[in-house]
């Protein structure tokens, strides 16, 4: 590149030592990307292993986010159909026939919820608040990076880089701690770190 912009600074010509210059470096440049694209899988396991290895899980997570912003092929025909109608329809009819394809009796199931709901009354759950997971994605982004919890080795990262799929098992594990009011002895374990903040003595 660095030889490119000479030899476009020298009116781009045809011959001479700063044209020959140049042809040879982008020969080196063109080679350098083909290998590059070819070993592209070696090159990203590599550093995930060496962020792993060194434990730099902001390199680690930065590394997934180039993974995961990459844009994927998506295919324009589906079961023969190009418009997005048709297709729309193709998925509708296959998923309501995945919903549909056990039988069930309709008055055995209003029974289960009947039972369901009075049990729900009964025990005072009704007035139970759940977890909303936007509230807990909201609760993710607000942590500090590069923290951990100081006991099972959990980093903050794994939870701010996590997909939706964590937020939402997270709010159902919430949900149901505070419907049947307990909660596991890690979740109110506390580790205590003391950080002295100068050389003289309290």
């Amino acid at each position: 590149m660095f030889w490119h912009r000479r030899w476009i600074d020298c009116g781009r010509p045809h011959h001479g030592a700063v044209a020959d210059v140049m042809r040879k470096t982008r020969a080196w440049y063109h080679v350098a990307i083909r290998k590059t694209r070819q070993h592209e899988a070696n090159i990203v396991n590599e550093r995930f292993a060496v962020a792993l290895s060194d434990s730099r899980n902001r390199d680690f997570w930065q590394e997934v986010k180039r993974i995961r912003c990459r844009q994927s092929n998506i295919s324009r025909v589906v079961d023969g159909q190009s418009s997005a109608a048709d297709i729309a329809d193709i998925v509708a009819t296959e998923y309501r026939d995945l919903y549909t394809s056990v039988s069930y009796n309709n008055e055995d199931m209003q029974h289960i919820r009947d039972e369901l709901n009075l049990s729900i009354t009964e025990d005072g759950y009704e007035n139970v608040s759940f977890i909303n997971t936007n509230v807990v994605i909201n609760a993710f982004a607000k942590l500090k990076s590069g923290k951990h919890d100081g006991s099972l080795g959990l980093c903050i990262d794994h939870f701010k880089n996590a997909c939706y799929e964590l937020a939402f098992h997270v709010s159902l594990l919430f949900s149901a701690m505070m419907i049947h009011g307990i909660a596991s002895r890690d979740m109110y374990s506390c580790t205590l770190i003391p950080i002295p903040k100068g050389k003289k003595p309290m």
